[in-house]
């Protein structure tokens, strides 16, 4: 009866933003009702990676059920296969829209990549286009300027 709990506590009693709280030995800081006041930035990064990874599993496992696929490789391939028919067939927006998601697939758009169009301005290039293409843009826009016309001839 007369025992001293203290040193059982798992946490350390402190104050904190003038109300009473506990600390505990990895940093988190709670109410005395358990509520969390403070995370450390590692405990915070920890505990949303964790969420994330969890999140990202429901979503294979979501995904490989919803497709009737043994694995999330095969999964993706039906449903950039199924993409790739409507971006093929359909001419307005979920046609772009399904286009969109077969390139990104497919490592041909890349949104976040900057390429260098000129020689002094890096220009953000949505959708991210294959290097050889960039490349013959590149080419033709060149030879468009030397020759001083908009329409190559022999191309066109």
């Amino acid at each position: 009866m007369g025992e001293d709990t203290r040193a059982l506590q798992p946490y350390e009693i402190i104050e904190y933003e003038g109300q009473e709280a506990r600390r505990y030995p990895d940093g988190v800081i709670r109410s005395t009702k358990g509520y969390v006041l403070s995370l450390p930035p590692d405990v915070a990064r920890e505990l949303e990676r964790r969420r994330r990874a969890i999140g990202e599993e429901r979503a294979r496992e979501g995904i490989m059920k919803g497709t009737q696929s043994d694995t999330p490789e095969d999964a993706v391939m039906k449903i950039v296969r199924a993409r790739a028919i409507v971006a093929i067939t359909d001419q307005g927006r979920p046609g772009n829209d399904a286009a969109k998601l077969v390139l990104q697939a497919a490592g041909y758009l890349n949104p976040e990549k900057t390429v260098q169009v000129s020689g002094e301005v890096n220009h953000k290039v949505a959708p991210q286009l294959p290097q050889d293409y960039l490349d013959y843009v590149r080419r033709r826009a060149a030879k468009e300027v030397i020759e001083g016309s908009f329409i190559d001839e022999d191309e066109g």
